[in-house]
């Protein structure tokens, strides 16, 4: 899985709380969540917005880490997309935790994300954003981190409004993992480093071991499961 090496560690002292979903709202059954993805992916939208979409909910990252993407981050022999702690300009990439600087964070390339963006590839490769802009601009080099928040708004005449939300991707996981692979070694704490989080109520250093292993584990879970949910192929997406 790649040798992930800018990820924040933590001593496991104290007790892990899970992603509060009151404040996230996240749809966490099968049926609905799986009908939810295909109506987000029949709204009218381009392309690269769909991608998009998907990239966001089967990373759970932050959406300010993934829309300013630049093709150099991706580390394809690796599988491995490197997302540095600051953007070009000096402003911040990643979050920082409490009292620390921002940290990068790795996020492993799964084939179903490796399968997006090389779908995306074909649209934006010649650019240097992955995510580019539909209307080019100085200011605007990037597509807007909101993208995927309006599409679920406004789909199907905004029915997901308060039930699914972006910002829900990260609970639609955590809540899958713990209720189908209970016994993953620090599922929970991986969940939380693989979205880019510090997780709650965790006394933290930063130490040697990442548990790079356990979030390429549940990153590869989450991924084959949103793949079996889609109404169409992922070399179809994009397309």
């Amino acid at each position: 899985h790649g040798t992930g090496g800018n990820t924040a560690a933590f001593d496991l002292k104290g007790t892990f709380r899970p992603a509060r979903s009151k404040k996230r709202p996240a749809i966490t059954d099968e049926d609905p969540f799986k009908t939810m993805i295909g109506d987000a992916l029949a709204h009218t939208a381009k392309p690269r917005s769909d991608i998009l979409f998907l990239v966001a909910l089967i990373t759970f990252a932050r959406i300010g880490e993934l829309v300013p993407g630049r093709w150099e981050e991706v580390d394809w022999e690796n599988r491995i997309w490197h997302v540095p702690a600051y953007n070009p300009d000096g402003t911040n990439r990643t979050k920082k935790a409490k009292y620390q600087p921002p940290k990068a964070h790795d996020i492993y390339l799964t084939d179903q994300l490796v399968q997006l963006l090389r779908n995306l590839q074909i649209i934006t490769g010649n650019s240097e954003y992955m995510f580019a802009s539909i209307y080019r601009s100085k200011n605007k080099p990037h597509m807007n981190v909101a993208t995927v928040q309006k599409r679920l708004k406004e789909t199907k005449g905004g029915i997901y409004k308060g039930i699914q939300s972006q910002h829900g991707f990260r609970t639609n996981a955590s809540t899958w993992i713990a209720k189908h692979h209970s016994a993953l070694p620090n599922a929970a704490i991986a969940v939380e480093i693989a979205s880019g989080r510090t997780p709650e109520g965790v006394e933290y250093v930063y130490n040697r071991y990442t548990f790079w292993k356990e979030q390429c584990e549940v990153w590869t879970l989450w991924s084959s499961y949103i793949e079996s949910l889609l109404p169409r192929p992922l070399s179809e997406i994009g397309n």
